[in-house]
This record gives structure tokens, sequence and C-alpha cells, in this order.
């Protein structure tokens, strides 16, 4: 909500920006798993 007073505003709806990155900035996380990872121990009820 817009607050007015006679004079104007009193307080601006304000305004949002998201940075999005350049083409050339995205990269391509490659998921690495190590066979450590898949042995772990799991909890147990």
């Amino acid at each position: 909500n817009e607050v007015t007073s006679p004079g104007g505003q009193v307080e601006p709806p304000g305004m949002h920006m998201i940075y999005l990155p350049f083409s050339d900035d995205i990269r391509h996380v490659e998921e690495v798993r190590t066979r450590n990872e898949m042995n772990c121990p799991q909890a147990l009820d």
C-alpha cells in the first residue's frame, strides 16, 4: 500500500531488483560423489 499525505508520499512503494548473471557467468556444477559417501551409516528405527 502507498501511504500518502496532503504534501505527497510519506512512504514510497519501493522497488525490488534481482541481479541476473550474464550468459558467460553461468557455470554447470558437476555433482561428484565418492564411494565413501554412499557407504555411510544410516539411522535405523
